[in-house]
């Protein structure tokens, strides 16, 4: 069981409550989520170890406006402190905001419903035509032929070479299904679980009528621009479907939409305006981090942000980038990409 007074600062036996100024904790009832938990903990940790949090003002200093995150002070010297501001960078729809953020919600529509009704479909579908055909399966042979399978969704690259450079996918797999909408996303999903239950219920029969040796234990597909890989994954595990952000070696070349980008972060900088307006004076460091919840390739982020002009009010602009390896998977017996940490960059100033 985690112990949180080891953790959280606002709790009285932390070691460091000695640097708490607020009313609020966590235990009280008077925080919904714990913003310091994560990512706020990490980055101090890392980058000002000096630092310790003083309060958490949006939660507490409500009738004073728009606040930022939380104030961290110098331990060594209370006229040092620290004021921050959190924001997520997510995957860019548009450089319209409005619609950014109605494709945002789409996103998590689609991990929630889309995902579980192709994994949903497929095993229904698969379950009618064995009937039509007067197949019957023992629960033993049903965890065999049509559980225990993943179904890996990725996009399918477009290589252009253009002038010496080289350029690919420009949307990922969830911005690609997103854009089917109404019918076609249905149509969509029905294509997707009828190619399952064909490889599923072709593979019944194989082995009914040639022998175990005829199963097979992976069957690849593609439907428009999306690729599809079904695969025999564990025997006691159930029908999943997991999405690939972008196929492998697409983010070598992956370049974000740089629009997208400096929409999203003037935005950030407006709504920062606002909340460091109160912490102008000297005392105060003011920091604005961002939170990359994206794959796009760090170099050519990097290379978009260190471009975009900061304005005054802010200090230090930072970012966070996932730390993706290639991790060999035991289940697939191939290597694949994987996140294995987040590190933090420091954009501005240079």
């Amino acid at each position: 069981m985690i112990n949180l007074e080891l953790i959280l600062p606002c709790l009285e036996g932390n070691e460091d409550h000695i640097f708490y100024k607020g009313d609020t904790s966590l235990l009280k009832n008077m925080c919904k989520k714990c913003e310091y938990f994560s990512p706020l903990r990490f980055f101090m940790n890392k980058h000002y170890k000096d630092f310790r949090l003083e309060r958490c003002c949006e939660v507490e200093i409500k009738n004073r406006g728009k606040q930022p995150e939380a104030i961290f002070v110098n331990k060594s010297n209370p006229n040092e402190k620290i004021v921050i501001e959190v924001k997520s960078q997510l995957q860019m729809f548009a450089t319209d905001i409005k619609r950014d953020e109605k494709e945002t919600s789409r996103r998590k529509r689609f991990e929630k419903k889309i995902i579980n009704d192709i994994a949903k479909n497929t095993f229904i579908k698969a379950n009618e035509l064995l009937e039509k055909f007067n197949i019957v399966l023992p629960t033993d042979l049903e965890s065999i032929f049509l559980r225990g399978y993943v179904l890996s969704i990725s996009r399918i690259p477009e290589n252009v070479e253009l002038m010496g450079k080289r350029f690919g996918v420009r949307r990922s797999v969830v911005e690609e299904i997103l854009s089917y909408k109404g019918e076609r996303e249905k149509r969509l999903i029905d294509a997707i679980a009828g190619k399952n239950v064909q490889f599923l219920v072709n593979n019944i029969i194989d082995c009914g009528l040639n022998g175990a040796d005829k199963f097979s234990i992976y069957h690849e597909y593609t439907i428009d621009k999306l690729s599809f890989m079904l695969q025999k994954a564990d025997i006691d595990s159930d029908f999943s479907v997991r999405y690939i952000e972008y196929p492998s070696g697409v983010r070598d070349y992956f370049i974000p939409t740089k629009e997208a980008i400096e929409a999203r972060m003037y935005k950030r900088f407006e709504e920062c305006k606002l909340k460091f307006s109160n912490y102008m004076s000297s005392e105060y460091k003011r920091i604005l981090l961002i939170e990359n919840e994206n794959h796009y390739l760090k170099s050519n982020m990097l290379e978009i942000l260190q471009n975009i002009e900061v304005p005054g009010y802010i200090d230090e602009l930072w970012s966070s980038f996932y730390i993706i390896e290639e991790v060999w998977n035991e289940k697939i017996e191939d290597f694949e990409d994987t996140i294995v940490g987040v590190e933090y960059i420091k954009i501005y100033p240079a």
